[in-house]
């Protein structure tokens, strides 16, 4: 072979190898453009929220933020969820790693969401209660303090408070320490109208609401949100919130308050009076905040932003001038409206030893205040309504304050964001942040994962079904779609709510021979619908005597041949069917009996009976310190005796 076929073939083979180069890397970007076509492409995941599963669509691409707008508008929810995988939360870094293309990765989401409009807790363990105290900086309620409030207003302790449905606190011993030394206060609740008819989880602040009011001798206001129903229900017109606002104050009225000492009033209608400290609290709150400490996002409506303003406002007493002050002059009549001189004196906070906790709750305080103010009420949530009364008046709010009257909101916990996000807000108004008292839910009948929601019912129409089924015990995605009830109203008949126990979920056993052998399939009586209603709604039987039910019903026949003592969940229905019915037939008698014109009545802006209910106040002080003089004359002359 010659030099110069040589030198070809050198050349060949170069030009070969260049060839195979060329098509190895062409190789590997074809197969990188595969991959990220078959990434690019959707995947079915399946997400579970509030007892209902549906199919989300799921792109590789996707940001975790994408996600949650889709399962947000797939469930109709007002905030953005919390996801989980398992039982991992998705955060961003997570989310990154593309867990859902992960072949050993179950593909359901599931979802917890806690807002004011949203509730949805984990399936098998319900809502974390305790955790919600400590995230939000609430105190237990606890014995001493139980025993305190036994003591100064000489009635004994509601059934809700002895079994911890109302559970937590954010200075309700400040509300005691007013109680004390001679001062009024006020009691604030509310009600938002979506529905003709108030059901079972609606009656809770209200009967407790009843229950302060005798206790504490005070006033009530309510406000009836429907301009909140409106901007957050898009298929309510003005005319169906204010329709449902008449109907369900006659229902808040058959709970029995006294008309001298409750002031009930539509937003609608009452805006005006309490607009100035509504323009004070939206002056000092930025849509960041807000957009942070109740999952709001660029897609929500403006109208979003400014209601929790108006919700705070009547926690402080400024809002209703013509009880509680400062008085003003009506620019149309000329007219002095309010009372001539503050109610209250100014309150001495007793000096007590630090227990170690509050020690170290101060620290805290004063370490995240030195540091630069974080984001979405997290400093917010490690003060007290104590600390923020004490705060600086600010610029022109010294006179104004001393018209200030303390407020205590019972409500549910999901509530607590508006009156956490008061307590900073406070300051700017020179009036004292409201102390709340907070209970559990009542949740629907699907076992506690959520709670009862007048939206959730299937229809009114339920509770004019015919049929009651005793004999199975579904559970809620079951029920769900079987088409029985998740909630019970008030205008509910004995069949609709016998239909609606007996679809409620259920730990027992499905047999007879299973329940006496073995005793409840599920040991957690929190799981068991009708059970956690009867520790909720049946007040009259001792706390002892339903514990000792729970214990049979967990437990079985524990060796008794008698069978009659055995406590099967038809058992536990049967009487829960009872008390509801009970309950229910009370109240549509005392709604019955009230007329159109006194439901005007009690929503007319009109003065209360505040001068009556310090002259009582001072009548029992005195008669408490006659009580107290003839006690010590007592012991004075038994020691005269001995001596």
């Amino acid at each position: 072979m010659s030099v110069n076929d040589e030198n070809d073939v050198q050349t060949l083979l170069k030009r070969v190898k260049e060839l195979e180069e060329t098509i190895s890397q062409q190789a590997v970007q074809l197969n990188e453009q595969k991959k990220k076509i078959e990434s690019s492409k959707p995947i079915s995941v399946d997400v579970h929220c509030k007892n209902m599963t549906r199919t989300v669509m799921v792109a590789r691409s996707d940001k975790l933020e994408d996600i949650q707008g889709s399962i947000k508008s797939a469930f109709n929810l007002t905030t953005m969820p919390t996801l989980y995988l398992g039982e991992k939360q998705i955060t961003e870094e997570y989310w990154a790693s593309a867990p859902l293309f992960t072949s050993n990765v179950p593909k359901l989401i599931k979802c917890e969401i806690f807002s004011p409009w949203d509730v949805a807790g984990s399936e098998e363990s319900g809502i974390d209660y305790d955790k919600l105290v400590t995230q939000f900086g609430l105190k237990h309620i606890d014995h001493e303090l139980i025993e305190r409030f036994e003591r100064l207003t000489g009635m004994p302790a509601h059934p809700w408070l002895r079994r911890g449905f109302f559970y937590c606190h954010r200075g309700f011993d400040l509300i005691l320490d007013h109680l004390e030394q001679g001062n009024i206060i006020y009691l604030y609740t509310g009600r938002g109208p979506s529905s003709t008819s108030l059901h079972l989880g609606h009656m809770i602040q209200f009967m407790f609401a009843k229950y302060l009011q005798d206790a504490f001798k005070c006033v009530l206001v309510i406000q009836m949100s429907n301009d909140e129903k409106f901007i957050f229900k898009k298929e309510l017109s003005i005319e169906d919130v204010e329709h449902m606002t008449f109907e369900n104050t006659k229902d808040v009225m058959a709970c029995g308050f006294d008309p001298s000492r409750t002031f009930i009033f539509s937003d609608l209608d009452y805006i005006g009076a309490m607009y100035r400290p509504v323009l004070r609290l939206l002056k000092n709150t930025t849509a960041h905040t807000e957009s942070k400490i109740y999952g709001f996002d660029g897609s929500s409506p403006a109208g979003f932003y400014t209601w929790p303003s108006i919700q705070a406002a009547p926690s402080f007493s400024c809002s209703f001038p013509h009880l509680f002050g400062p008085p003003y002059t009506d620019t149309t009549t000329g007219a002095a409206i309010g009372p001539c001189k503050p109610w209250n004196r100014k309150l001495k906070r007793k000096e007590e030893p630090k227990k170690e906790e509050e020690k170290e709750e101060k620290k805290a305080i004063e370490t995240k205040e030195a540091a630069p103010k974080e984001e979405g009420g997290k400093v917010q949530k490690q003060k007290s309504a104590s600390s923020s009364s004490s705060k600086g008046k600010g610029k022109g709010k010294s006179n104004e304050s001393q018209w200030a009257v303390q407020c205590l909101i019972p409500c549910a916990i999901d509530q607590d964001p508006y009156f956490r996000m008061s307590l900073d807000l406070a300051s700017s108004l020179g009036f004292p942040a409201p102390c709340t008292l907070y209970s559990r839910f009542v949740p629907d009948l699907s076992g506690g994962a959520t709670k009862m929601s007048a939206s959730a019912q299937l229809g009114a129409s339920a509770s004019n079904s015919d049929s009651a089924s005793s004999s199975s015990t579904p559970s809620g995605k079951a029920a769900a779609a079987q088409g029985t009830p998740k909630t019970i109203f008030m205008s509910d008949t004995p069949k609709s709510i016998a239909r609606a126990v007996n679809s409620g979920f259920s730990i027992g056993a499905d047999t007879k021979k299973d329940q006496a052998e073995n005793g409840a399939k599920i040991k957690d009586l929190k799981r068991d619908a009708a059970f956690s209603y009867l520790e909720i709604f049946d007040l009259e039987t001792p706390d002892e005597e339903l514990a000792e039910l729970g214990r049979k019903y967990l437990a079985g026949a524990e060796g008794d041949p008698d069978e009659s003592h055995l406590v099967m969940s038809g058992t536990i229905k049967q009487r829960l069917i009872k008390v509801l019915c009970d309950l229910a037939a009370k109240h549509q008698e005392r709604r019955k009996a009230i007329t159109d014109e006194q439901v005007r009545a009690m929503m007319r802006l009109r003065p209360l009976d505040i001068k009556r209910l310090i002259e009582e106040k001072a009548k029992e002080a005195q008669m408490e310190k006659e009580k107290e003089c003839e006690k010590k004359d007592e012991a004075e002359k038994e020691t005269e005796k001995k001596e």
